[in-house]
């Protein structure tokens, strides 16, 4: 098991559906105001909010992917 889904177990279970949540409109469109997506220092990271104390670091491999 990856490094994110064994952090993922440890969070309480509110915040884990709220990350199923906000998962589910990232799939759709990773830029949608409700995400509060942000560009991070590094070129190709970004964050996008599940609540004010949790956020969510990704980057692309290629062109959105």
């Amino acid at each position: 098991m990856n490094y994110f889904k064994k952090s993922l177990k440890k969070l309480p279970r509110d915040i884990v559906e709220l990350y199923d949540r906000q998962k589910s409109i990232f799939k759709i469109n990773w830029l949608d105001g409700r995400l509060h997506t942000k560009k991070l220092i590094d070129v190709n990271s970004y964050s996008f909010r599940i609540t004010r104390s949790y956020r969510i670091i990704f980057y692309f491999y290629e062109d959105e992917t």
